[in-house]
C-alpha cells in the first residue's frame, strides 16, 4: 500500500502532531526516524520489517550499524540515523537520577540500556545522602560472578564518606537469569550487616538483565 492511500490522520507525523508523540507505535516512531521507504516498500513497511527482525528497542539499541545493511532499503544514512537515535537514548539513561531515591522499577528503566546490556558482570554503587539524593554513582568492577564475593571491602571503602548515609548496589547477569544465587544472598546479608556498623544503610540490591530485574527489597530479602 502507498502512503498516499492512507488517511492523513494515520500517517506518523500527522498523528504525532494531532495526538502527541506518545500515541505512536514502535513502528510509527521508527518510520519518522527513517524518513522514507524504498522502491516497493513504504516507510511504514520498512519500519515494520525492522520491528519484526529485532523485536524491541533494547535489542535495537545494541545493534551495530553494519547489521542494518542486511535489510533492503536501509542505506548508510538510515543506519546511522537509527544508531544515533539509540545512542542518545543510551546516554540519557546513563545520567543518574540525582534528585531522590526512586522505586526498583524506575531504577531498572533508568539502567536497563547501560548496566542491563553489559556483556560482563559489573557492579554499580549508588550512594545517597541524608536527604535521599544521589551523591555517588560508580562502577566498582567488571568481571565475573566469582568477583562479587571479594567486593565487600571495596564497597565499604566507598561508603566511608561523610556524605553517604544509605546506598544501593546493582549488578547484572549477562545470562538473563536474574534470580540470586545462594552466594549472592549471603553476600547481601553480610554487606548489610557490615555497612550498618559504619552507620550506612543498604536500601536495596538489584540484579539486572536486558529484559528483567530482581530486587532484594521487593522480595523481602533485606531483613
Amino acid at each position: 500500500m502507498k502512503l498516499k492511500e492512507l488517511s492523513k490522520d494515520s500517517l506518523p507525523r500527522e498523528k504525532a502532531l494531532k495526538k502527541g508523540i506518545t500515541s505512536l507505535s514502535d513502528q510509527e516512531l521508527l518510520a519518522i526516524i527513517l524518513g522514507s521507504g524504498t522502491k516497493g516498500k513504504n516507510v511504514l513497511e520498512l519500519a515494520s520489517e525492522i520491528v519484526s527482525i529485532y523485536r524491541d528497542f533494547p535489542t535495537l539499541a545494541t545493534t551495530q550499524i553494519d547489521s542494518f545493511y542486511s535489510i533492503r532499503g536501509i542505506s548508510q544514512a538510515k543506519a546511522i540515523s537509527l544508531a544515533a537515535t539509540f545512542e542518545i537514548a543510551r546516554r540519557s539513561n546513563q545520567q543518574a537520577p540525582y534528585l531522590s531515591t526512586v522505586s526498583p522499577s524506575e531504577l531498572y528503566d533508568h539502567y536497563q540500556l547501560s548496566l542491563g546490556q553489559k556483556k560482563n558482570e559489573s557492579l554499580l554503587l549508588l550512594c545517597y545522602d541524608k536527604r535521599k539524593r544521589i551523591r555517588k554513582e560508580k562502577y566498582l568492577f567488571e568481571g565475573d560472578e566469582n568477583e562479587l564475593s571479594a567486593s565487600i571491602k571495596m564497597i565499604l571503602s566507598e561508603l566511608n564518606d561523610p556524605s553517604c548515609s544509605s546506598f544501593i548496589i546493582m549488578h547484572n547477569h549477562p545470562s538473563g537469569i536474574v534470580l540470586p544465587s545462594k552466594g549472592e544472598i549471603e553476600f547481601t546479608a553480610n554487606l548489610k550487616a557490615r555497612s550498618l556498623a559504619l552507620g550506612v544503610e543498604l536500601l536495596d540490591h538489584m540484579i539486572l538483565s536486558a529484559s528483567s530485574y530482581f530486587s532484594f527489597k521487593e522480595n523481602g530479602l533485606l531483613v
